[in-house]
C-alpha cells in the first residue's frame, strides 16, 4: 500500500460531485442524466470586490437520448439551475449541436471542438465528456441484458473494451482472451 505523502490542514474550500444515471428511454433508446454541483466551503472575493457567501455554487443538469445501436446523440437538454450569471441559463441552443454525434473514439475532441472554450461553458461541457464513458457502459450493458440473452460479441467487446485503458489494451492478455 502507498504512503500517503500528501497532507491537508483539514479545512475544506470546494466539493464537486458528479453524478451519472443511465435508464432505458422510449423503445431501443437509452436515456443518461448527469449532474454537477459545485459547492464552496468558505466566503471568497469576488470579482467586483464583493465578497461571496460559502454555499451552492453551480448545479448544472444534462440529459441525453442516444440510440445504443448506433450510439448516436438524439436529442439533448441542458439546464443550469445555479449559476453565478443569468447568461448561463442561455446555452441551450449551443449543446443541440451536440445531437448527431456519436459516442465513440474521439467524442471528447468532437464536444471541445463544438461547445469548448468561449462556445459554451466549461462546466457543462466537463460534464458531457464525463457521460461519454458512462454512456457506453449503459450501453453495453442494455445490449446484453439478460432477457434479449445476448452474448457480448468480440466485435463489442473491441468496439467497447479494446484500447479503453490499460488492462484491455490490445496488447494485453485480456484483450486477446476476449476480443
Amino acid at each position: 500500500m502507498q504512503t500517503n505523502t500528501i497532507q491537508t490542514n483539514g479545512r475544506p474550500l470546494a466539493t464537486r460531485s458528479i453524478n451519472i444515471r443511465s435508464f432505458e428511454g422510449r423503445e431501443g433508446h437509452i436515456v443518461t442524466e448527469g449532474s454537477l454541483q459545485d459547492d464552496r466551503h468558505i466566503n471568497f472575493n469576488g470579482f467586483s470586490g464583493e465578497v461571496i457567501t460559502s454555499g451552492r455554487f453551480h448545479t448544472i443538469l444534462a440529459r441525453v437520448e442516444i440510440d445504443p445501436e448506433s450510439m448516436k446523440i438524439e436529442h439533448i437538454d441542458v439546464e443550469l439551475q445555479d449559476a453565478p450569471y443569468d447568461a448561463c441559463r442561455e446555452l441551450q441552443q449551443v449543446y443541440d449541436q451536440l445531437v448527431g454525434l456519436h459516442i465513440e473514439s474521439g467524442f471528447t475532441r468532437a464536444v471541445l471542438q463544438k461547445v469548448g472554450g468561449t462556445k459554451g461553458c466549461a462546466h457543462l461541457t466537463h460534464l458531457i465528456i464525463t457521460m461519454g464513458p458512462a454512456i457506453v457502459q449503459a450501453a453495453f450493458t442494455y445490449q446484453t441484458r439478460v432477457e434479449t440473452t445476448t452474448v457480448p460479441t468480440k466485435e463489442q467487446v473491441r468496439d467497447y473494451f479494446v484500447d479503453s485503458c490499460y488492462v484491455w489494451r490490445a496488447d494485453g492478455d485480456h484483450a486477446k482472451k476476449h476480443s
